[in-house]
């Protein structure tokens, strides 16, 4: 088995992160999931991201 490992959240990880958020139904209808990049590139998801990578106990 292989071991898990965990690490902080970088900003080349948010693609992926969107894409994770865009599988998910509820998710979906929240993120324009038809088009992850232009959510990550065009609108606020980097902001956004910043602000929790900033946070002191940001463990996303």
């Amino acid at each position: 088995m292989t071991d898990i490992q965990f690490r902080k959240a970088q900003a080349s990880d948010l693609p992926a992160i969107v894409a994770k958020l865009a599988d998910d139904p509820l998710g979906a209808a929240r993120l324009l999931a038809r088009r992850p990049s232009r959510v990550v590139s065009g609108w606020r998801m980097r902001e956004f991201f910043q602000a929790l990578f900033n946070l002191p106990a940001r463990g996303i």
